[in-house]
Parts: C-alpha cells; sequence; structure tokens
C-alpha cells in the first residue's frame, strides 16, 4: 500500500521526501500499484522529487511477477517511449545504462525509432547507444525506424 513515502511525492512535498529518506523510509517500496516513489514522481511530473530520489539511489529497473507473467518498468525506455527528452538526457547525462533492453529486447534507441523521434535517436546515438542491437525480434534501430 502507500507508505508516507509515496503520499508525500503524490502531494509533491520536497521538504517531507527529504525528511523521510533521512529517517529511514525504504526508497524503493512499492505501492498498490506495484510503483516505487520515483515511478511516482517521473508519472506525475514530481520533477524535482524526481532527481532527488535519483540521486539518493532509487531504482529506476523494477521487475513484477504475476504467476508465471514477468513485467518490467526501466524509466529510461518508458521516457522514451513517451518522448520525454527533458527526463532521457536527464537520465543519460547522470550515467544510466543506454543500451539496457527490456524483457522484449527494446533499447532506448530502439523505441526512440520507432516514435520516430529523431532528437533523441541522434541524443542517444551522440552518447554510445548501440546502433546495431537487436530486439527480440531481430530488429534493429534503423529497422525499427
Amino acid at each position: 500500500g502507500n507508505t508516507p513515502l509515496t503520499i508525500a511525492t503524490y502531494q509533491n512535498n520536497l521538504y517531507l521526501v527529504k525528511y523521510l529518506i533521512k529517517n529511514g523510509a525504504k526508497i524503493d517500496h512499492k505501492d498498490y500499484n506495484g510503483n516505487t516513489a520515483i515511478f511516482i514522481a517521473y508519472y506525475h511530473k514530481k520533477y524535482e522529487i524526481f532527481k532527488y530520489l535519483f540521486h539518493q539511489g532509487a531504482n529506476i529497473y523494477l521487475t513484477e511477477r504475476y504467476g508465471n507473467i514477468y513485467s518490467e518498468k526501466y524509466l529510461l525506455n518508458i521516457a522514451c517511449k513517451e518522448n520525454n527528452e527533458l527526463i532521457v538526457t536527464y537520465l543519460i547525462d547522470h550515467g544510466v545504462d543506454i543500451n539496457k533492453s527490456d524483457i522484449k529486447g527494446e533499447t532506448p534507441l530502439i523505441i526512440s525509432c520507432r516514435k520516430l523521434n529523431t532528437f533523441l535517436a541522434k541524443y542517444l546515438i551522440d552518447h554510445g547507444a548501440n546502433i546495431n542491437k537487436k530486439n527480440k525480434k531481430g530488429n534493429t534501430p534503423l529497422i525499427t525506424a
């Protein structure tokens, strides 16, 4: 369920988020939807809280298991799917894995090419994205575009 940290994040209360983290709140505790505070901050555009949680070591890659079905969330891929250039550039500038694949083998570059976002595709390539990495269907970013 919700925790004081997730509630403070929903309420955009950075002061309280900092206080809770400083006093031992579990930064990666999941709410009833399986989201942690950093995912809540992302989805609700609470970017100052997002940045704070990121720098405190919040996990930006989550996996869920529902019986035999696995689900995963990688914030960089989500931001690419949503054409969120602000968060994509922020995460890359702060060293996240630019070539990490999701469960379908999708990389941030493949997603950006599919979304026809030339700014993000160029940015990812300029920062070391592997242009030859294939997804599980065998498609490269060029084929995807």
